[in-house]
């Protein structure tokens, strides 16, 4: 990531063992979701993550990594928002939050960043330069194929989250939207990126948000969005239009809001 002047990496030098080894175990099920495999030596592992790990804390509009540059490094968000970014007009197309890795894909790849990644909150992360993660898992080889599956599994994530989003009306789309950016049941973001996460127009976003709200599915803030109703947006999300009863929402929607959580 791109370290600046007022975004210091805290120093982890004096940390205790056991933060070190928890900010280790946060950042190894970042890498490998789901269930922790076991793979022999994972403890050894754990150990040299934690002596490489460096905590950073970022105030918002922190750039992390630039478009079409290589990373120097990985990122395990702790808490806040991360905006990425792409286009000549800073079209906001994925916000990654607790839980999210950032720029794991184009250091295994050798390729540069095609967006660029900025702060959109006071953003807490956990660093890990390039060569101590490949050094971590290439010299275990029980290790690196779990790194491996991972990495394809997030890749199958966003397949997955393109084709719920981009499928269906607009009114489809606004909600399958509302439900992969929501955080406990907010969205702190702007109604134009938010269209344009969405990939419709403005206005046709902005009636579909009515309608969300004339039928207390969602409350709509100035660049804040709260979900009143999870069950009539996942409603919403179908092909079902403002049923009488709660249905149970398609398996993609399903997946991507518990993914999100």
């Amino acid at each position: 990531m791109t370290h600046i002047d007022d975004c210091p990496a805290s120093d982890s030098a004096g940390a205790p063992p056991y933060s070190a080894r928890r900010n280790a175990r946060f950042a190894l099920d970042c890498l490998l979701p789901g269930d922790p495999p076991d793979f022999g030596a994972q403890d050894d592992l754990l150990d040299s993550l934690a002596q490489e790990l460096v905590p950073v804390h970022c105030p918002p509009r922190t750039v992390l990594c630039r478009r079409d540059h290589r990373p120097d490094g990985v990122a395990f968000i702790q808490d806040g928002i991360v905006e990425l970014v792409t286009g000549p007009r800073d079209v906001v197309t994925q916000t990654l939050c607790r839980g999210g890795v950032l720029g794991l894909e184009e250091l295994l790849s050798g390729r540069t960043a095609p967006r660029l990644a900025r702060t959109a909150s006071h953003v807490s992360y956990l660093f890990l330069p390039p060569d101590p993660l490949l050094n971590a898992f290439l010299s275990r080889p029980g290790a690196a194929p779990h790194l491996m599956s991972g990495l394809a599994d997030r890749l199958v994530t966003t397949s997955g989250r393109l084709a719920t989003v981009l499928e269906g009306d607009v009114e489809q789309r606004t909600a399958r939207m509302l439900l992969l950016e929501q955080r406990n049941g907010v969205l702190v973001i702007s109604q134009s990126a938010l269209a344009a996460m969405a990939g419709v127009s403005r206005p046709s976003l902005n009636r579909a948000l009515k309608a969300l709200s004339d039928r207390n599915a969602v409350r709509l803030q100035y660049r804040r969005i709260r979900i009143l109703d999870e069950s009539l947006l996942r409603a919403a999300a179908t092909a079902d239009r403002w049923p009488s009863t709660h249905h149970t929402p398609d398996a993609a929607v399903a997946l991507h809001t518990h993914e999100r959580s």
